[in-house]
């Protein structure tokens, strides 16, 4: 017997290195580290690596479309393993640079609250054993009333507290509260003092919320969850942002197929077109992220810069109006003045798309937090 593809099961065909039928290469079944090192340099230096071949023709707009739908898709990554690569390495780097800064002490006011309720708390112990010294005959409680009311100059000067009597009075009253919204026609408030105190069950009952509707009731829930964990739900709506060019493709995918219907074109056409478009965005940044940590790697570990590459960015999206613009050109074979129409268009209604796709999914996000 001689040897067998462990592929596909096709015998070998004389002194044949390669399978005829899928082209895998005949070896041991059993691969060793060498081995499996030798075979990802090969395919990844490979003359004919379709890696490097897809990345070689892929900047010219429309070519890589045109390519896999006249046959020619043996030499080049499929669209979609394409799209996924750069979509993966764009949110990976959108990730590791820290995506959009968000101070958490600023972001999220539960901590400012938090401390106000313990100083409240603190200076009413005060006047509290202040108080009972007082029942008890002990007349000295003037260092008391002295450490309280410098206590408050110092730390506390926006309760605007003269004298005890004042303070007494400005802590008893000092009960801010919050505007979830407008429910019904009824507006709904909440106490600070008792988003802190107590769990969201708690407050819906002791507001009554549970008198509402289904959706209403959720949707009080997550503004509470809101107020109360702002820093980690903005970061949980912002890890979902990249999930909304899974409505942008196949939306964007739609206009295209309107604006060239007499062309007779797939739909599956305009998506892999689609893909190609969002495929030079997400690479175009992340090279440019690349580019910007290599150029100021040394002074930012001290946090300063050499030179500040946020300008690329926006030659990026120039460039990448333009790669669209020259694929409907190429791919569509659209006149001077088509272009410049459906270019419009398409360029106009995809940022609608845009920010109803990112409505869609903050909202959704928001729901399931």
């Amino acid at each position: 017997m001689g040897k067998q593809c462990q592929n596909c099961g096709r015998q070998a065909e004389g002194q044949a290195k390669y399978c005829s039928n899928c082209g895998q290469k005949f070896t041991s079944v059993r691969v060793g580290v060498v081995e499996m090192l030798r075979i990802f340099f090969y395919s990844l230096i490979s003359a004919d690596s379709t890696i490097w071949q897809s990345i070689r023709d892929f900047w010219k707009p429309g070519s890589l479309t045109t390519a896999f739908f006249s046959g020619r898709r043996k030499s080049y990554l499929h669209p979609v393993r394409f799209f996924l690569f750069s979509w993966v390495l764009f949110f990976a780097i959108f990730t590791l640079s820290g995506g959009i800064d968000l101070e958490e002490q600023e972001t999220n006011p539960i901590e400012s609250k938090t401390q106000e309720l313990l100083d409240r708390q603190l200076i009413e112990g005060l006047l509290q054993k202040r108080d009972s010294l007082k029942k008890a005959n002990v007349s000295d409680t003037a260092e008391i009333d002295h450490f309280i009311l410098q206590y408050i100059a110092t730390e506390k000067s926006a309760w605007q507290a003269s004298s005890l009597d004042s303070l007494r009075l400005n802590i008893l009253e000092r009960r801010d509260s919050i505007t979830l919204g407008t429910f019904e026609g009824t507006p709904v408030r909440v106490a600070w003092d008792d988003i802190l105190l107590m769990d969201d069950e708690e407050l819906m009952e002791f507001y009554g919320l549970y008198e509402y509707n289904t959706w209403t009731r959720l949707m009080i829930k997550q503004l509470l969850k809101l107020v109360s964990e702002t820093y980690s739900m903005a970061e949980y709506l912002l890890m979902g942002v990249s999930w909304m060019v899974f409505l942008l493709i196949p939306s964007m995918a739609l206009v295209l197929l309107l604006l060239y219907y007499h062309r007779g074109f797939y739909y599956i056409e305009h998506i892999v077109f689609s893909m190609h478009c969002h495929i030079f965005l997400f690479i175009s940044f992340s090279g440019i992220w690349v580019l910007d940590r290599l150029v100021n790697f040394y002074p930012g570990l001290s946090g300063e810069q050499w030179i500040n590459l946020n300008w690329l960015y926006v030659i990026a999206g120039i460039c990448s109006l333009l790669y669209l613009l020259l694929g409907l050109r190429y791919f569509y074979k659209s006149s001077t003045l088509g272009i410049v129409i459906k270019g419009f268009v398409t360029l106009v209604t995809y940022l609608f798309l845009a920010a109803v796709s990112l409505s869609l999914v903050l909202l959704l996000r928001f729901v399931l937090f």
